[in-house]
């Protein structure tokens, strides 16, 4: 996952997250727990609605994780190669331009991921907080 928050003391207003994410049934939550040991990386949160996950964050971290594991994904190949897009971004980016890049792709990657609830922090509206904030011309 791509996740944008907004935040005052970093580059043009917003954080962004990258996530790597396992979520199972709590009745798998050792299964989850030796993934993490194996990874070295993560934290494990009980959900709500009876589902465990595990959750890796950094961008470092998450770019060598999934380089590793990037042979052996089947179902979120897509996903994967545009978070590689997103990391290549992230390590360079000095221009709000490019945090609008970051946005496209995180919406692309929610539109494939299944999700219950829409995101609030898209395209949309980081660039018309970017063009009220005067970082990019309308």
């Amino acid at each position: 996952m791509l996740q944008l928050k907004p935040r005052k003391k970093v580059s043009f207003g917003f954080r962004v997250r990258t996530i790597i994410c396992f979520y199972q049934d709590k009745r798998y939550k050792k299964e989850l727990s030796w993934i993490q040991k194996k990874l070295k990386a993560g934290y494990l949160s009980k959900r709500d609605d009876n589902m465990v996950e595990l959750r890796i964050e950094g961008h470092k971290r998450v770019q060598t994780i999934l380089k590793n594991l990037y042979p052996f994904i089947v179902f979120k190949k897509k996903q994967a190669r545009l978070m590689f897009k997103a990391l290549k971004i992230l390590a360079v980016m000095k221009k709000p331009i490019q945090l609008l890049k970051i946005c496209k792709i995180s919406d692309e990657i929610s539109s494939i991921n299944y999700a219950t609830t829409r995101k609030k922090y898209n395209f949309d509206f980081v660039k018309a907080t970017l063009t009220k904030k005067g970082l990019i011309p309308l």
